[in-house]
């Protein structure tokens, strides 16, 4: 039997236990792996939207549009531009062509919140009726489509 003093004893415990964390440090930095993810977009919705001026309108008048826009989304969108369509009248005599109502370019986005109740949104100056609508049109009630457009806006 080897006989240690203590003093060698404490150097041989030190020395095993400096293999150990060596050993252990060297197989913390020796780990290798691979992996594969996958992941879905989420199919993306229409937004819907009603629109009605804020004052009346009348030859030479601008007013402000109301928009009320539901986003069904999970994302916040940036409506970037808004286009009349079809226009209708109630008014025998007063036609798109005669109207005189024009409708604004738009050209500041405009942030509609993600998933949430109808949101409303007033753009400024947006329509406006002209100096040359007809009589026709005078106390007509109009019916205007209308299409826009937008990029998500997400965080």
């Amino acid at each position: 039997m080897i006989r240690l003093s203590k003093r060698g004893a404490i150097v041989m415990l030190a020395s095993v236990v400096t293999l150990g964390v060596a050993s252990v440090a060297w197989a913390a930095w020796s780990v290798t792996g691979s992996g594969t993810a996958t992941a879905r977009a989420q199919s993306v919705q229409a937004l819907t939207a009603t629109a009605e001026p804020v004052t009346q309108l009348y030859p030479g008048a601008v007013a402000d549009v109301r928009l009320r826009v539901t986003n069904p989304n999970r994302f916040k969108v940036a409506v970037t531009s808004l286009a009349l369509g079809q226009l209708t009248t109630d008014k025998p005599g007063c036609t798109a062509d005669n109207s005189g109502i024009l409708l604004k370019p738009q050209t500041r986005p405009v942030l509609v919140d993600a998933q949430a109740r109808p949101q409303d949104v007033v753009l400024p100056g947006a329509i406006r009726m002209t100096n040359e609508s007809a009589a026709a049109c005078a106390g007509a009630t109009f019916t205007l489509g209308f299409t826009f457009a937008g990029v998500s806006a997400a965080e």
